[in-house]
């Protein structure tokens, strides 16, 4: 491990979360005054910038203001960073756990490979778990793997997880994990001659609590792991 970088994770979620929050007030500024110029000048809008001018219409329509409130709030969203942020993309809504992971991951001196959640390269428990497939089946396969890393002729295999606060959404997340630890015993139950697999969850954030880490550890042995990204430990 890299002995020079001493963030944890929840530091670096909260400065990459400002980062990404100043940057797409700064795209929503630069899309609302380019929209202004075309406007004036009878040119078409790119896709962004009609997203953009689609939610203000959409906002005056329910407020009952007129087009002339629609420049209004167009020029107020380059004159107040307050507007442009009622009108920037939400971080959260862009991957940002995901990204968070893999950079602080990458930081402590485990770089982790980017799986596709879908597609030929995607991969995932079949609906028995006794192979890995590509192919998503409704209802029967599980959900896709998110990383992988390569030790040798080894490879982990990661669900990766990050999880604020506490509500419905989090329990269905908790009920993943442990659909994920469970299908990785049964696949290596099926599979006793293939030493080369290992599945590892890495679940980050504040929602997960000390009894959910007791039952998740019911599940997990030396090839079916789980760790938060401050304190994963390479598969040896």
């Amino acid at each position: 491990m890299k002995k020079t970088y001493s963030q944890t994770f929840d530091e670096l979620y909260k400065d990459l979360f400002s980062e990404w929050t100043r940057r797409n007030r700064r795209e929503v500024d630069r899309l609302s005054k380019s929209i202004r110029e075309k406007l004036e000048n009878g040119k078409k809008l790119t896709k962004d910038e009609n997203d953009l001018y689609h939610k203000v219409q959409m906002y005056c329509e329910r407020q009952s203001f007129t087009q002339e409130h629609i420049s209004e709030i167009l020029k107020a969203i380059s004159d107040t960073e307050h507007v442009a942020g009622c009108y920037a993309k939400d971080p959260s809504k862009q991957n940002i756990s995901e990204a968070a992971q893999k950079k602080h991951m990458e930081l402590r001196g485990c770089e982790l490979e980017k799986l596709p959640p879908s597609g030929k390269n995607s991969l995932r428990f079949c609906p028995k778990n006794k192979t890995l497939v590509s192919k998503k089946v409704e209802g029967n396969t599980s959900r896709s793997f998110d990383y992988f890393r390569k030790y040798g002729q080894t490879v982990e295999y990661f669900l990766g997880k990050v999880c604020w606060g506490q509500g419905g959404h989090q329990n269905s997340v908790k009920d993943e994990i442990v659909k994920f630890l469970k299908s990785a015993n049964e696949f290596l139950e099926n599979n006793p001659e293939d030493l080369s697999k290992v599945f590892t969850v890495l679940v980050d954030g504040d929602a997960i609590t000390e009894n959910d880490l007791k039952e998740y550890r019911k599940y997990t042995n030396s090839r079916v792991r789980i760790f938060n990204s401050d304190e994963y430990v390479p598969f040896s």
